[in-house]
């Protein structure tokens, strides 16, 4: 039992919208309201073993709906719910067939309608249910119920439940009676009145009797009470008008085609044994035709670069009248606007270029109107770029004088020697001219510098024309990129000073070299007198030896 209860919820509160989402997704929004799921009746006063019907109903007040899922709890040693009746359910897909817990006291249910409306006491559920024993009690909706959306999300819009309460009597009232107020009217509801009427119309097709549908068939299903020996029915254009046909045994169900374009009403009289008068009418408000006339035109903008563009649109439709438009920009996803009659549609942050707009007027039975209108958005004015100095320096930052649109803030980007662009920003003046300095210090290297615009509308601007420049090294900066070089070049005067002093030490201890005494000689030659010393040293002039001939033998 625990895991059919834990698959079951899996299956209604997680699996469930996943199911409904694709199948049901709308490209419009319904207005806020009020969405609630209720229980008929929501009091009353029952015998014990009276054979008893309650019904299960969704109210979206406008909003457009796809499904729905609950769990309605009951205290099982109070009653018994002896069947659950699809018959006349606007359901028409059940996610989660009605089942009975007896045990637990639970009614789970969960479905998909057959199309996208909002209702007004739609059919979703019939119970029938036995009391078993005298006292209160009371049908609650269980946390976790949902009525979803048919907008595209399948979101939950149920604001609020309607919970019944009820009293059980014995067969024999006389054996409990008090001198107490009777039941009925302390539950709001007379003990003579009956419970439920004897038929209920619904319908699969035109579910909504306020809402317009294009449809020109249409499907009633009657849920005929017992006693019910038959039915008389009509269908015309007025409020009140006459049920001439009858159906003996009473029919479930009656489909009209090619029903025309207006406000039609089926009329319906049961016969019931006691001779009393039961009437009922249901509403179909038929529009198939698209609205009348539709006009779209282009706010004038100031700039032509303003990337925000409005329109004023203006329709008219003489049947069911205009609900809302479907606006789409470039083949993207429609968006939903209702026009006050003043204020225009906004698109909003559009790209330069030229773009299409496909506008469609719908009107309450869905039927649109489309038009196509083709504008551009143009670019803001490239900024002028123009180098404070062209000999830019190495460690020092980049000076731009820059002139554009007026307040507009300029990206600027520059790229050294190809690599990725470093970017900052600057905001013009009044004027247009902004300064800019950089951030960033430049390094040596070939450099390109651009910019671009964006005004405070979110105009663009197309890239600038790109400066080029370059940038030499500095000694002080080749000293600041390479620390290594200076203590270099210092470690190479410190050991050239350093050898320097070892030589010149090594010089000054070095001994004289002395001569060994040249006895006293005397030479004679023909280019010189002879010379004589005493014990001193005599520099000689070199004496060569005379040249002789080469002997010639024999």
């Amino acid at each position: 039992m625990e895991n059919t209860m834990t698959m079951r919820l899996f299956l209604s509160r997680v699996l469930f919208p996943f199911l409904v989402m694709p199948f049901f997704a709308m490209p419009f929004f319904a207005q806020a309201g009020e969405v609630t799921i209720e229980v008929a009746p929501e009091m009353g006063g029952f015998v014990v073993d009276e054979r008893v019907t309650f019904r299960v109903f969704v109210s979206s007040d406008g909003q457009l709906v796809n499904a729905v899922q609950a769990q309605l709890s009951y205290d099982p040693k109070m009653v018994a719910v002896t069947s659950v009746d699809k018959e006349g359910s606007l359901v028409s897909s059940w996610t989660e067939e009605p089942i009975i817990d007896e045990a637990l006291g639970l009614v789970s249910f969960g479905g998909m309608l057959a199309t996208s409306t909002a209702l007004d006491r739609g059919l979703v559920l019939v119970l029938h249910i036995r009391p078993l024993r005298t006292g209160e009690f009371t049908l609650h909706f269980e946390q976790g119920a949902a009525v979803h959306a048919a907008d595209g999300t399948g979101g939950n819009t149920l604001t609020g439940f309607r919970d019944g309460r009820y009293r059980v009597n014995p067969k024999d009232l006389s054996s409990e009676a008090t001198d107490e107020t009777p039941l009925g009217e302390v539950l709001g509801v007379a003990t003579d009145t009956p419970p439920i009427t004897p038929v209920t119309i619904t319908s699969a097709t035109h579910p909504d009797q306020e809402a317009w549908y294009s449809a020109t068939s249409s499907k009633f299903l009657f849920h005929v009470e017992e006693g019910v020996t038959a039915i008389r029915l009509g269908f015309d254009t007025k409020a009140h008008g006459l049920a001439r046909v009858r159906y003996a045994p009473p029919i479930s169900a009656k489909t009209i085609d090619n029903i025309d374009e207006g406000v039609w009403y089926l009329h319906l009289a049961a016969e019931v044994p006691s001779a009393a008068s039961f009437t009922t009418d249901y509403a179909v408000r038929i529009d198939h035709t698209p609205p009348d006339q539709f006009t779209v035109n282009e706010v004038p903008r100031s700039n032509t670069a303003d990337p925000n563009v409005r329109f004023s649109v203006d329709a008219t439709d003489a049947l069911s009248g205009i609900a809302h438009y479907l606006m789409a920009i470039d083949g993207e996803a429609a968006v939903r606007f209702v026009s006050d009659g003043v204020q225009p549609f906004e698109a909003k942050g559009l790209t330069p270029g030229v773009h299409v707009l496909h506008a469609s007027a719908v009107d309450k039975a869905g039927n649109t109107l489309s038009i196509d209108r083709s504008f551009e958005v143009t670019h803001l004015p490239s900024p002028r770029l123009t180098l404070h100095d062209r000999a830019q320096h190495e460690r020092e930052p980049l000076r731009l004088l820059i002139q554009g649109s007026k307040d507009a803030m300029f990206a600027v980007s520059f790229s050294r020697n190809g690599a990725a662009p470093i970017s900052e920003n600057v905001v013009a003046d009044g004027s247009g001219a902004a300064n800019f300095v950089s951030k960033a210090t430049l390094l040596p290297g070939l450099y390109e510098v651009w910019a671009s615009a964006t005004d405070t509308t979110g105009g663009i601007s197309k890239e600038s024309e790109r400066i080029s420049f370059s940038v030499s090294a500095s000694f002080f900066g080749v000293m600041t990129r390479h620390p290594f070089v200076p203590v270099a070049l210092l470690a190479f005067i410190i050991l050239a000073l350093f050898g320097m002093r070892l030589l010149k030490k090594k010089h000054q201890k070095q001994p004289l070299v002395r001569a060994a005494a040249i006895p006293e000689t005397t030479s004679t030659t023909s280019a010189s007198k002879p010379t004589t010393s005493r014990g001193r040293i005599v520099l000689q002039p070199r004496v060569q030896a005379p040249k002789h001939p080469p002997l010639r033998l024999g």
